[in-house]
C-alpha cells in the first residue's frame, strides 16, 4: 500500500465548495484550462472508480476509487511528477471537473479524498535494488582503484628517490661546479666528457689566457674528484 495524505472536506454538495480549499488558486486554474479545453479524457468511469488520460505535455493518468458509491472516501492519484511530491495536482482537479460534469454520481456521497503514492511493484523494487547493489559495487571497485593508483604513484616516486645515487659533498660539488659553468656531467659522466669540459674551460680559466690561478687549480680539483669516483 502506497503512502497516503487524508484531506477532510467541508462536506458541501458542489464539487468547488467540497475540494476548492485544498488545491492552490494556480493549480485549480490551470486544472480549469485543461477542462475547459477538452484536454480530460475519460476512460473508465463507474460508480467507484474513474480513470483518466490528460493528453497535455507528456500526459498524466489520473486514478480516483472508493470502496463503495456510498463510501465518504474516496482515493486520487496522478503519475504527474507534482504529485509524487505529496501535492493535488492540476490533473486531479481537471478530472474532478469532467467527473463533475459526466458522472456527478461518484462525488454525491465524498466528503473526504485520499491522496496516494503508488506502491512500486516486486520487479520495480528488485530492480532498484539491484541498481544500488551495482552503484555501491561499482563504487567501491572505484575506490579500490584510486587506492592502488595512489599506492603505485607513491612506490614510482619512492624507487626514483632510489635511483638517484647519493654522492659525498666533495663529489656534489664538482658536479655543481660543472653545471654552473655550463658543463652538465652527472647524466653522462665519462673520461671523455671531464677531459672535454676541462680543456674548454682551461682555454677561460688558465693565467696565460687571462685567467686566474685560483680559478685553474679549483678546475683542476673538481676534474680529479670526478676523475677518480670512475676508477
Amino acid at each position: 500500500m502506497g503512502t497516503c495524505k487524508s484531506l477532510s472536506l467541508n462536506g458541501a454538495k458542489v464539487l468547488a465548495q467540497k475540494i476548492q480549499g485544498y488545491f492552490k488558486p494556480e493549480v485549480q486554474k490551470n486544472g480549469e484550462d485543461y477542462f475547459r479545453k477538452g484536454l480530460v479524457h475519460l476512460s473508465i468511469a463507474s460508480d467507484t472508480q474513474v480513470q483518466a488520460f490528460i493528453k497535455a505535455g507528456t500526459g498524466a493518468r489520473v486514478h480516483l476509487a472508493a470502496v463503495a458509491i456510498s463510501s465518504s472516501e474516496m482515493t486520487a492519484r496522478c503519475t504527474c511528477p507534482i504529485f509524487s511530491k505529496g501535492s493535488l495536482c492540476k490533473h486531479i482537479w481537471a478530472t474532478l471537473l469532467a467527473v463533475e460534469k459526466k458522472h456527478p454520481d461518484f462525488l454525491d456521497s465524498k466528503s473526504e479524498i485520499v491522496a496516494t503514492v503508488a506502491a512500486e511493484s516486486p520487479g520495480t523494487s528488485e530492480r532498484k535494488a539491484k541498481q544500488a547493489e551495482f552503484k555501491k559495487a561499482q563504487s567501491a571497485r572505484l575506490k579500490e582503484r584510486n587506492q592502488q593508483q595512489r599506492l603505485e604513484k607513491k612506490q614510482l616516486k619512492r624507487s626514483a628517490q632510489q635511483a638517484v645515487p647519493s654522492y659525498p659533498p666533495e663529489v656534489q660539488a664538482a658536479f655543481d661546479y660543472f653545471d654552473e659553468n655550463g658543463f652538465p656531467l652527472k647524466d653522462d659522466l665519462s673520461e671523455e666528457s671531464i677531459r672535454l669540459a676541462k680543456k674548454k674551460l682551461a682555454r677561460i680559466f688558465h693565467p696565460d689566457l687571462g685567467g686566474h690561478h685560483k680559478e685553474i687549480t679549483t678546475l683542476n680539483h673538481y676534474s680529479e674528484i670526478l676523475m677518480k669516483i670512475l676508477d
